[in-house]
């Protein structure tokens, strides 16, 4: 008899045991964070308290990063990792320009139906973020425990049948913010045909209108003048640029953001005489089209804030060249060297 009651408490014991990782897996829960992807949207106050409501729930919840940029690419991201890690179900809580007082995004990949859900919570104004952030937790927990998932999680029972479930179809995934910025800065010119180089002032103005395009305006000017001089003459040589560029973000997310580009505009070389009676006061502007390639890493540390290192390679069309009488002391522009360092100021 006793030898029946311990074969019947060890098979017990055993199928106990075989059951407890298949539970644990179709309980889990994957909760896919912003922060390396899309770090403006993304929101870890919120994902560190919903990991511990689920805690308290004794549901197991795994934090990995997403790597998707693109709004649609992020949303198949988030059923393709819910199924390669078998969990119930995959969470990306995105955190829009409007939480403040506005809309909270959550999006809850469910594994066993195969749908994607789309919830919105309206979060009220706090001077507390914490307190916000819990309310937003709360909310998610919610709409895990309460949405159509089928993770096997207590529902509240009800004296009446509740009618059923209506899925909200999904939304159109937002566009990303377009962000313009403004940008102020000084760096060198150089050119082989000019002996040293020039200490310029920088400003520009870039749109970013796509998710991997940007355009920019910038403009270029000689703080100081380059002194050339022979025996007998000596002028100062400036020279200012207008021009426009298209630039292919390679990286438009992240601290790093290097990009490339082409463009064109106008370059004003002018000389003004400081020696010699042939030249002494005189002017001589030209005015000269300009072709070149533009290669920036951008660093940006805030929503609002960006250092942008520029190095520009161009030529210009006819060459710059500064006579001495008959006699050609220099000449600029074949091709023509820039290096900048900017201060960025954005704008979404």
């Amino acid at each position: 008899m006793f030898q029946l009651v311990w074969i019947i408490a060890a098979a017990h014991f055993l199928l106990a045991e075989g059951a407890t990782p298949e539970v644990t897996r179709l309980r889990s829960v994957l909760l896919v964070s912003m922060q390396e992807s899309f770090a403006e949207s993304a929101w870890p106050e919120v994902e560190e308290a919903v990991r511990a409501e689920f805690d308290a729930l004794s549901v197991p919840v795994d934090l990995i990063q997403g790597r998707k940029i693109d709004p649609v690419e992020r949303r198949d991201e988030l059923a393709d990792l819910a199924r390669q890690r078998q969990a119930a179900c995959a969470i990306r809580i995105i955190r829009t320009a409007q939480t403040q007082g506005g809309l909270v995004e959550i999006w809850i990949a469910d594994r066993s139906s195969g749908q994607t859900d789309f919830w919105q919570l309206h979060l009220e104004k706090s001077s507390d973020p914490q307190e916000t952030a819990a309310v937003a937790a709360l909310r998610t927990v919610e709409a895990h425990r309460f949405g159509t998932l089928g993770l096997g999680l207590a529902r509240p029972v009800l004296v009446e049948a509740p009618p059923p479930p209506v899925t909200p179809p999904t939304p159109p995934l937002p566009s990303p913010s377009r962000v313009w910025g403004l940008q102020l800065g000084t760096g060198l010119l150089a050119s082989p045909g000019l002996d040293g180089s020039l200490l310029g002032f920088h400003m520009g103005v870039r749109w970013e209108a796509l998710s991997h395009i940007t355009f920019e305006l910038d403009s270029a000017l000689t703080m100081r003048g380059k002194d050339i001089e022979d025996a007998q003459n000596a002028a100062t040589f400036h020279l200012a640029a207008a021009r426009a560029w298209v630039l292919w973000e390679i990286r438009p997310q992240g601290l790093l953001r290097p990009a490339i580009g082409v463009g064109g505009g106008v370059v004003v070389p002018w000389t003004r005489g400081i020696r010699s009676p042939d030249l002494q006061n005189q002017s001589d502007r030209n005015l000269l089209a300009y072709l070149g390639a533009n290669a920036q890493l951008g660093f940006v540390f805030s929503r609002y804030l960006g250092l942008r290192l520029v190095a520009k390679t161009g030529i210009l069309l006819p060459e710059a060249e500064i006579w001495f009488g008959d006699h050609k002391v220099a000449r600029v522009g074949r091709p023509l060297f820039e290096g900048f360092a900017h201060l960025e100021v954005r704008l979404p």
